[in-house]
């Protein structure tokens, strides 16, 4: 038996521009380790916790430069279900669900195998851990750390980080999957991603409609955020008294009313309307108490802002403050993205992402030509 440990890297959070492996033995000797360079089709844009925190070992005209997926896949794919062999990554969900994305987006089959998350594992030590970086679990474990964000370094440490914990555990590579199957996860033929760590959007929904706090937490947001994305009304009202207005609402009463901020959202879109969170482009802001814009951080330089108070945008939208708050959560189904126009064709939604990479391309080429001419 061999071991394979994989990283994958994104340029987007979303669509594969890299993917790093190192194959060993029982005992951790490296018998390969190569990384394949992807051309993600997309543009790139990289965001973590901070702004520039996330940093990609390669250019983009790198990548650029290289070939589709689909050129990578037989090679990929085969590293993937090669017999007798058992797989590691580090929070190896996130790179399943990566996988998945670039064989349904060139339509390919998508490679089922079974895997064992060394996040999990090095949480397992300690159960007051939470989620950890590969990095800082290095560290911990007192492990040779190599180029961050590169994905075969990162499958490098992986394999390191997985033979210590297997060391401190007094069992082999193969005996951790087989005492911690908690800790283990795959991906399935139809693309299914079963891990205990999958956490779906109608469990956020569901969550959501039972707290009771009504405050918007990090679970709040997500759905939020969903439904901002997904709704859209079924027919706008005779009278739109929002025609082409952008309402933008005061942070402190945001966190504080989720089910109204959802009401909100529903109603100003069969008004006509679009909620937004920026102020620089709104034509409203709305608040439940006056001054409050003094001290929300979205107005920072913001001018001019015309403010309606919540009982005024209410009125604007033709009901009450009790009309509003009992007003009942949304349906699942309104969480439902439905595409429209001509944007509902899957290849026309790929030929536009690759005219956009295509553009950045060309563009990232010029600059280091332009570069190249001033050194």
């Amino acid at each position: 038996m061999d071991y394979l440990f994989f990283d994958t890297e994104c340029s987007d959070g979303t669509h594969l521009c890299e993917f790093g492996y190192v194959v060993t033995g029982e005992h951790g000797e490296v018998r390969e380790k190569d990384v394949i360079l992807v051309n993600p089709e997309h543009r790139f844009c990289l965001r973590g916790k901070e702004p520039g925190d996330i940093k990609l070992h390669y250019k983009p005209a790198v990548y650029y430069k290289a070939k589709p997926f689909g050129a990578a896949y037989s090679r990929i794919s085969e590293l993937l279900t090669a017999p007798d062999r058992m797989i590691f990554g580090h929070s190896l969900v996130n790179d399943a669900k990566f996988i998945r994305t670039a064989c349904e987006d060139h339509d390919l089959a998508i490679p089922p195998f079974r895997y064992c998350d060394s996040q999990k594992l090095f949480r397992e030590l300690d159960e007051e851990k939470r989620v950890v970086n590969l990095e800082r679990a290095c560290e911990e474990m007192g492990v040779a750390t190599e180029t961050l964000h590169k994905s075969d370094d990162d499958a490098l440490m992986t394999a390191r980080l997985t033979l210590a914990i297997a060391e401190k555990s007094n069992t082999t590579l193969s005996g951790l999957a087989a005492a911690h199957p908690g800790c283990c996860g795959r991906l399935c033929a139809d693309g299914t991603v079963e891990d205990d760590a999958v956490v779906t959007l109608f469990d956020r929904v569901n969550r959501a409609r039972a707290d009771e706090s009504n405050r918007m937490n990090n679970n709040g947001r997500k759905v939020f955020d969903a439904f901002v994305r997904a709704y859209r009304p079924a027919k706008k009202a005779e009278k739109q008294p929002l025609r082409h207005k952008r309402v933008a609402f005061c942070k402190s009463y945001e966190t504080t009313h989720l089910r109204e901020m959802l009401s909100f959202v529903r109603l100003i879109a069969e008004a006509g309307g679009r909620y937004t969170p920026k102020t620089a482009d709104c034509d409203y802001y709305v608040t439940d108490e006056m001054g409050a814009e003094n001290a929300c951080s979205r107005c920072h330089g913001a001018e001019g802002l015309k403010i309606l108070a919540t009982d005024e945008l209410s009125a604007k939208l033709g009901i009450t403050r009790e009309q509003l708050e009992a007003m009942p959560f949304p349906d699942n189904d309104e969480f439902k993205t439905r595409e429209v126009g001509w944007w509902e064709s899957t290849e026309k939604r790929r030929r536009y992402a690759a005219e956009v990479a295509e553009r950045e391309r060309r563009e990232a080429e010029r600059q280091n030509r332009q570069n190249k001419r001033n050194k």
